[in-house]
C-alpha cells in the first residue's frame, strides 16, 4: 500500500486572541464516551515562555469539528505560568495529566495529576522532579511501556533560561506505579551546542526505548536505553534533518507503525532556530524509527509557522495538534504574532494501514 495523506477533519480549537494571545503546547485524550479533551497552554498577558498562563480543557464530541465547554484544568500556581500539558491513559483506565510550573528563568517544576474518572476531575499534584533547575518536558510526551513504567522525559539547564549560559541535558524520570511517585534514571544524555532539548520516546518491537531529542546541529539526535530507561547510551545524530524544533512520535496503538511529526526544512541560514517551522512534516516508519518513508508536507506556508505536534489516535483516524502563527517562529521564548491551536484528524489506514486499538497506549 502507497501511504496518502488524507484529512477527514479540521478546525482551529483555540484561536489567538488579543486576551490570549498564544494558545500552544496540546494534548488530546480519546474519552470512553468517543468525546476528545483537549489541554492545552492559554496565555495571558503576553506570548513568551514566561507570561501568565494555565493548562486549559476543551471537549469535541463531533470529532474535532468543534471544541466547547472550556474549562481551566490547571491554573496557574506558579511564579511566571503553567504550561506544556501530556494527557496518558494508562492500562488501569486512570488519566495522567502532567505539567511545568514555571517560577522563573532559572527554577521551574514538574508535576502529575492523576484522574479516576476520564478526565472529569483531577487528583492532586505529584512533584515528579527531585532536583531544581529551569527544566521542561515537551507537551503530549509522556509514555507509558509494556511493563507498564511511565516516562516524563525531562530536559533541564544549570544556567538561567536565555541568558546565553544555558546548555540542556535530558533526564528521563519514572513511575512504577502509575504516577503516584517518581524517580530519576541513573545516566543524563547530552548533545552539542545548546544541548538537549524536548526528548521524546518511543519503546520498540525488541523492548529497546529510543529517545529522539531537539538540537541546534541540524539533525534529530537519538540515543538508546536497553533497561527500561534506567541508563541510556551516547547519543548521535541520526538521519533526521530537523530545524530547532521538536519531534513528536507514537506508535500505532497494537500496530507496529510509527507516526512521526516534526520541521524536517533545517537552514543553516536562517537567522534563528535553523528555519522559520514551515514546513511541518509527517512520515511513518515501520521498523522503530531506524528508517522513515516518505516525508509529508502536513503544512507549508510562506507567511505562517507550525510546530509544537500532539499526536493521538482514535480508531482509523490519526489525531494531530500543532500551533499556527503569522510571522515567524517563537524566538527567545517569545513571538510578536498571535500563536493559534489547529486540531487535525487524518484517516490513519491511509496513511499506514493499520487502525488503533483502544483504549491502550503502550508504546
Amino acid at each position: 500500500m502507497k501511504p496518502s495523506l488524507q484529512t477527514l477533519a479540521m478546525s482551529m480549537a483555540a484561536p489567538g486572541t488579543s486576551e490570549n494571545p498564544r494558545n500552544t503546547e496540546a494534548s488530546v485524550l480519546v474519552r470512553r464516551d468517543g468525546s476528545y479533551l483537549l489541554a492545552f497552554t492559554e496565555f495571558y498577558g503576553g506570548g513568551r515562555d514566561d507570561s501568565g498562563a494555565n493548562i486549559v480543557g476543551l471537549i469535541s464530541r463531533d470529532g474535532g469539528e468543534s471544541w466547547c465547554d472550556r474549562r481551566i484544568l490547571q491554573e496557574n500556581v506558579g511564579g511566571c505560568n503553567v504550561m506544556s500539558a501530556s494527557l496518558l491513559r494508562l492500562r488501569d483506565g486512570a488519566v495522567l495529566l502532567s505539567y511545568i510550573r514555571k517560577d522563573s528563568r532559572s527554577a521551574c517544576t514538574l508535576f502529575s495529576r492523576r484522574s479516576e474518572d476520564d478526565g472529569e476531575t483531577f487528583g492532586e499534584s505529584v512533584q515528579i522532579n527531585d532536583w531544581t533547575a529551569y527544566m521542561g518536558c515537551v507537551n503530549d510526551s509522556f509514555l507509558q511501556l509494556r511493563s507498564g513504567r511511565v516516562f516524563c522525559p525531562v530536559y533541564f539547564t544549570n544556567g538561567a533560561c536565555w541568558s546565553g549560559a544555558e546548555h540542556f541535558v535530558a533526564r528521563m524520570c519514572y513511575s512504577d506505579d502509575g504516577g503516584r511517585s517518581w524517580q530519576a534514571a541513573r545516566t543524563d544524555v547530552d548533545c552539542p551546542m545548546r544541548g538537549t532539548m524536548e526528548p521524546v520516546l518511543l519503546e520498540r518491537d525488541d523492548g529497546s526505548l529510543l529517545m529522539l531529542m531537539r538540537t541546534q546541529t541540524g539533525n534529530v539526535y537519538e540515543a538508546l536505553s536497553m533497561d527500561e530507561g534506567e541508563t541510556w547510551g551516547e547519543a548521535v545524530p541520526n538521519s533526521l534533518p530537523s530545524q530547532e524544533a521538536p519531534i513528536a512520535v507514537r506508535r500505532v496503538p497494537g500496530g507496529r507503525t510509527a507516526v512521526a511529526v516534526w520541521n524536517a526544512a533545517y537552514d543553516s541560514d536562517a537567522r534563528s532556530h535553523g528555519g522559520r517551522r514551515s514546513p511541518l512534516h509527517i512520515a511513518v516508519s515501520q521498523d522503530g524509527m531506524q528508517s522513515v518513508g516518505t516525508h509529508f508536507a502536513l503544512e507549508q506556508s510562506d507567511s505562517t509557522t507550525f510546530s509544537y505536534p500532539s499526536i493521538a489516535f482514535d480508531g482509523a483516524k490519526l489525531l494531530l495538534t500543532y500551533y499556527v502563527g503569522e510571522d515567524h517562529a517563537l524566538v527567545d521564548g517569545g513571538s510578536t504574532a498571535m500563536l493559534g491551536l489547529r486540531f487535525r484528524a487524518l484517516d490513519l489506514k491511509a496513511l499506514t494501514g493499520e487502525t488503533a486499538a483502544f483504549p491502550l497506549e503502550t508504546s
